[in-house]
């Protein structure tokens, strides 16, 4: 299970206090990110032995947190693999898959190893299963 955590920091020290602020609460982030536009992160909850009161402490200091238990809930099914990003084809193949899933991704990052897609939980294994078939066994 992941939460995802997001919030307006509209310079890097809104985002270096972020980071601070998942530090102290004991709160690992994983695919950390700024933009201009804001913050956001995923944390893997079984790294997060109290995460009733982690996610409070976010919540206290203005972040939004997507809690898995909610109706919003979040799941990140990626793709990896090397040159996945060379020449945008893969990444159009991924999202061309989550639509013919019926999957509307939340998110969408990329890097030269992995396309991660952030999607309803209950897209999440279906979206996995299609994926696996376009590029494992197809």
């Amino acid at each position: 299970d992941v939460a995802w955590v997001r919030g307006a920091a509209d310079h890097p020290a809104g985002f270096d206090g972020l980071l601070a602020l998942a530090a102290e609460a004991g709160v690992p982030l994983r695919a950390a990110e700024w933009t201009s536009a804001g913050a956001s992160a995923w944390v893997s909850l079984p790294r997060v032995p109290d995460w009733d009161r982690a996610a409070a402490a976010l919540a206290s200091a203005g972040l939004t947190v997507l809690d898995p238990r909610s109706t919003d809930a979040v799941a990140c099914v990626s793709v990896v693999g090397d040159g996945l990003t060379e020449d945008g084809g893969v990444l159009r193949d991924v999202l061309s898959v989550a639509r013919a899933e019926g999957c509307a991704p939340r998110s969408v990052s990329s890097t030269p190893f992995r396309i991660t897609l952030a999607v309803a939980r209950a897209s999440a294994d279906p979206l996995t299963r299609a994926l696996h078939g376009r590029f494992c066994e197809g």
